[in-house]
């Protein structure tokens, strides 16, 4: 709290200190002759105290990606102001009326005094809450709003931007490696705000979908055998895929330990594929598991649609924003909203829920899948299931069955695969492994 107090009063001299050399009584006072190395000065002053203050913000939750935005916009506005000082004090000054005259403009000087002006709000803003006390700061966190914030980071860089253009236009002689530091070091502040907006975005990512998607997806493929599940994806995934179908909501039903999970990740497997090469098309999956309790529900199964649907359209997840420094969860309504939204930008949007029957909330995903599948979009939704949906109707879906002829020819697949490729198994007469198939397919019952 100490260093805070510190760096209140070292930035408060800084403004006054500015204020004196300019003029500047406030923000609606005006001043004779903008001189760029008070601000230069203003800016020095702030950038220091900007790394205390960041020290200390570090204990206000969610204001690190603020800091670095407006630190990135500090550093920058810093070195093109540091450039004009030295080309004034210069032989360029001398050389280039043009470049004096810039300078010393109406508009420059206005420029100054708003630069000055966002910098004294911000300071403002920092000893109202310095008075108040440390736990009403890390309640409410730096600075203020975060709009009120942003609308700071966002003048400072267009300040910046018109004081490149002072440089450029009217200093033609301007080194061109010194133009191209600047043009570096001002890169520096849309670099920190765009990393500072992709760790944001993980963030909502992992708040909104809390398991990997990927890692259910990969155990899935583990235990697949090449070639097995034909039945399926040469049949009924197919017809539903292509559109062939009337209905787009294709209902794979089968009991408990038959393979329904494996046969979903084949069928990812096909759509990922067929889609990876393309900007109009994109699948995305989920797998409920009685192991995992939040991919069950039905925020987290549309979460994790969107989380991948980001990957497409990063923007996606901005619009969560609010909430999530709000720790509130969307509605599942306002995520359905979003899905929709983005369908709209594809041709066609396919979309995989495996084993909804373990979520206690089955017949409300099903329901709000169902309100996908029947958009005015080409959303193709596939679900797998131990038992036909109390929900839906036989009307509103493609159904297919995991039956014990259906899985007969994988499950002698699978057998020769084995009785083939372990060696306490390989060398067995061939008599014996005929009978070791018969056995076990007679024995499995489809599972």
């Amino acid at each position: 709290m100490i260093a805070f107090k510190s760096a209140l009063e070292t930035t408060q001299e800084a403004v006054s200190l500015v204020c004196e050399q300019t003029g500047v009584t406030g923000q609606t006072s005006t001043i004779g002759m903008a001189d760029p190395l008070a601000i230069t000065g203003l800016i020095l002053q702030v950038i220091e105290t900007a790394g205390q203050v960041y020290r200390y913000c570090k204990e206000v939750q969610n204001a690190d990606n603020e800091i670095r935005e407006l630190f990135g916009e500090l550093f920058a506005l810093k070195a093109v102001l540091e450039q004009m000082s030295r080309e004034k004090q210069g032989p360029l000054d001398i050389q280039d009326p043009k470049s004096a005259q810039a300078i010393s403009s109406e508009s420059f000087r206005h420029a100054l005094l708003s630069a000055n002006g966002v910098l004294k709000d911000i300071l403002d803003d920092l000893m109202k809450r310095h008075i108040k006390g440390k736990s009403f700061i890390k309640q409410l966190g730096w600075p203020g709003k975060k709009e009120k914030l942003q609308d700071s980071i966002v003048q400072l860089e267009r300040l910046k931007s018109y004081f490149i253009l002072v440089m450029v236009n009217e200093n033609s002689a301007m080194d061109k490696e010194v133009l191209s530091s600047i043009n570096y070091l001002t890169d520096l502040g849309t670099l920190m705000r765009q990393d500072s907006q992709k760790d944001l975005r993980q963030k909502i990512r992992e708040w909104i979908c809390p398991f990997d998607v990927e890692v259910s997806h990969r155990k899935a493929r583990s235990v697949c055998q090449a070639g097995t599940g034909s039945w399926f994806i040469d049949g009924p995934f197919q017809r539903w895929f292509r559109g062939q179908e009337e209905s787009r909501l294709l209902y794979l039903e089968g009991k408990s330990g038959s393979g329904k999970t494996v046969l979903c990740s084949t069928a990812i497997e096909e759509a990922r594929k067929a889609t990876q090469s393309t900007d109009y098309s994109l699948a995305l999956f989920t797998y409920c598991s009685f192991q995992l309790s939040a991919s069950q529900k039905l925020i987290h199964v549309l979460g994790a649609l969107l989380a991948q649907l980001s990957d497409r359209f990063p923007q996606t997840l901005d619009v969560l924003e609010p909430d999530f420094r709000k720790k509130s969860l969307p509605s599942p309504n306002t995520l359905l909203q979003i899905l929709r939204s983005h369908a709209r930008e594809l041709k066609r949007l396919y979309i995989f829920v495996d084993a909804v029957n373990e979520s206690d909330e089955c017949e409300d995903i099903l329901s709000t899948l169902l309100t996908l599948a029947e958009s005015e979009y080409q959303i193709h939704v596939m679900v797998t299931s131990t038992a036909a949906s109390v929900t839906l109707s036989k009307d509103d879906l493609l159904r297919a069955q995991m039956k014990p002829s259906s899985n007969q020819n994988d499950i002698q697949d699978f057998v020769n695969a084995q009785l083939e490729t372990r060696p306490s198994l390989r060398y067995l007469p061939p008599h014996t492994k005929r009978d070791i198939t018969s056995v076990l397919i007679t024995k499995a019952n489809g599972m």
